[in-house]
């Protein structure tokens, strides 16, 4: 399964997500921010990195740390120019847990066969 990076400022919400995409049996690593996990970064490898749109919005950084890490934004409003833009994959708050689980599970498949990150 897939190793995901989940940066998340709300404690409650970043374990909620974690815990559901470990019960599908993916590898999940928690920051409550871009400096907790600025390390992890550079030593870990990544397939998803999975961060609130907030977080990313007041730094540029994150694309650069996780080099070729696949960056999934989530947000709870509902952003037309985000989406617009086509940056980045937008995933806006309700999400069901499956469209997260369908993520991943692409994103791990494509990494085993050399296709990706």
């Amino acid at each position: 399964m897939a190793r995901v990076l989940l940066i998340e400022p709300n404690r409650t919400l970043r374990k909620f997500i974690a815990g559901i995409l470990a019960d599908l049996g993916h590898d999940v690593q928690q920051c409550r921010d871009l400096r907790d996990c600025r390390d992890l970064l550079q030593r870990t490898p990544f397939d998803v990195v999975a961060t609130d749109l907030l977080l990313d919005a007041k730094t540029a950084s994150v694309p650069a740390d996780a080099g070729k890490t696949h960056v999934l934004t989530l947000s709870g409003q509902a952003l037309a120019a985000c989406v617009e833009s086509g940056d980045r994959p937008l995933h806006e708050r309700p999400f069901r847990f499956d469209d997260l689980q369908n993520l991943a599970s692409a994103v791990a498949t494509l990494t085993a066969a050399g296709l990706a990150a």
